[in-house]
């Protein structure tokens, strides 16, 4: 098989409203076809795009009898931020800790000074 030929590693500045495809243009060759990035600097040589047979997948022979029912939503239902994210409890918590303790030993060491 092929290899890709050498590791890329540097900073592009471009013009404001440059896209990745011009600033990465501006550091390497890139091969287009069809509207789409088909290589980076050579690699891959020749293929882009290749369609591919879709064939069903092979079964696996495991029981899902017993399984845990999905957490994903269902299709086209609407799930929001709020409900993906995790809560701020913990946090706000632990900050009111926080708080309470530099109060706590300000005034401490307020008490011990004349």
């Amino acid at each position: 098989g092929e290899r890709y030929p050498v590791d890329i590693s540097t900073c592009v500045v471009g013009e404001q409203g440059a896209t990745g495809y011009e600033l990465l243009r501006s550091i390497t060759d890139v091969r287009v076809g069809d509207g789409l990035i088909c290589g980076i600097t050579g690699y891959p040589l020749a293929e882009c795009a290749e369609l591919v047979e879709d064939r069903p997948l092979a079964s696996t022979g495991m029981s899902t009898e017993g399984a845990s029912p999905s957490i994903l939503p269902e299709p086209g239902s609407l799930v929001t931020a709020a409900e993906s994210a995790p809560s701020a409890g913990p946090l706000i918590t632990g900050l009111a800790v926080l708080v309470a303790a530099v109060i706590g030993l300000l005034a401490w060491r307020g008490r011990g000074r004349p």
